[in-house]
């Protein structure tokens, strides 16, 4: 090997520092990206916990309209039920004024 062939120490400063510069710019580039799939990771989080927080609110409204619903058809229910008996007992008011008005002699006109 020639002497002129011979790496110089500022040489070999210039080339560590080339490879230490291409270091530090890829370092930085990885750290860019993640930091910006870190802030998406919490965008997404954040948006995951809104939605959750939106169905858990949604959730508790439909129990609630489900046991008011509940308790209308409870009420209906026996709304029939208690419809049902007055009906029965006007139908037995009726034919009671029907025989005590045979036996005075008052008829009743049907309709």
């Amino acid at each position: 090997m020639a002497k002129n062939d011979a790496a110089t120490k500022a040489d070999l400063d210039k080339v560590t520092d080339d490879i230490t510069k291409v270091i530090t710019d890829f370092a930085d580039q990885v750290g860019q990206r993640f930091d910006g799939v870190e802030q998406q990771i919490q965008l997404n989080r954040d948006e995951i916990k809104a939605n959750y927080e939106a169905i858990k609110s949604n959730r508790d409204d439909i129990r609630k309209i489900l046991g008011n619903l509940d308790h209308i058809e409870k009420q209906l229910e026996t709304d029939g039920h208690e419809r049902l008996v007055a009906g029965h007992q006007l139908q037995r008011l009726h034919d009671w004024a029907v025989e005590a008005g045979e036996k005075l002699g008052v008829e009743f006109k049907q309709h």
